[in-house]
């Protein structure tokens, strides 16, 4: 009888936390992004480069013949 009351109040206690948490983070969130300093998601970041800037350059492995090298 005693571990039934104590499932059950576990069950309720962690449904009333879960919709606590849910109403706090809500309000909270709310209030954080009514803030005009904080940028939002929705601001679009300006691009550093242009599509038509930089280019492509290869380039070829030199390898050093190194007397530790031939050691190993």
């Amino acid at each position: 009888m005693l571990l039934l009351l104590f499932l059950i109040l576990s069950i309720v206690f962690i449904i009333v936390s879960s919709v606590v948490r849910f109403i706090v983070s809500f309000f909270v969130g709310k209030r954080r992004d009514s803030n005009p300093n904080t940028p939002s998601s929705a601001t679009k970041r300006r691009k550093i480069f242009d599509n038509n800037e930089g280019e492509y350059v290869d380039f070829e492995e030199i390898k050093e013949n190194r007397d530790d090298d031939k050691k190993s």
